[in-house]
């Protein structure tokens, strides 16, 4: 083999080492949490409202904004399936101890077209029914 072409599979062999170690050495508690945050996101997108709720601690507060509120705000927003697809970008996620925090993007599109996009910042605690969110902030 030419050293162009041993040189190019040695970096990709690095790369996909790389990405391997990354998801091999990923908590499983970092896993339950992107495990939880997709099936929101699903949820959301079929119109599924308590899906969403599910995924909120009862003791959620974000300034004045309560668990009753946000579940509200949320019934409103999701109260029927949506035509434009949903995804998920990132998360990018501290876990410590029974607390963790999340920074994701949720990214609207109707077909390959991008509608828009806001960011999330997430505080979960980990309850004795799993991880819950348990404040929201919107980032645009």
């Amino acid at each position: 083999m030419k050293f162009h072409v041993k040189t190019v599979l040695a970096v990709v062999v690095l790369v996909l080492a790389a990405v391997g170690a990354v998801f091999l050495f990923s908590s499983s508690e970092e896993q339950a949490i992107e495990k939880l945050l997709q099936g929101a996101l699903e949820a959301a997108q079929k119109g599924d409202a308590e899906g969403v709720i599910a995924v909120v601690s009862k003791d959620y507060r974000r300034d004045s904004e309560d668990y009753a509120a946000v579940c509200e705000r949320i019934r409103r927003t999701v109260s029927r399936p949506f035509a434009e697809s949903l995804s998920m970008g990132g998360p990018a996620l501290r876990v410590e101890g029974d607390r963790a925090g999340a920074d994701l993007r949720v990214i609207v599109k109707a077909g390959p077209r991008e509608l828009g996009d806001v960011g999330l910042h997430l505080e979960l605690r980990k309850e004795a029914a799993g991880w819950r969110v348990s404040s929201a902030k919107e980032e645009r």
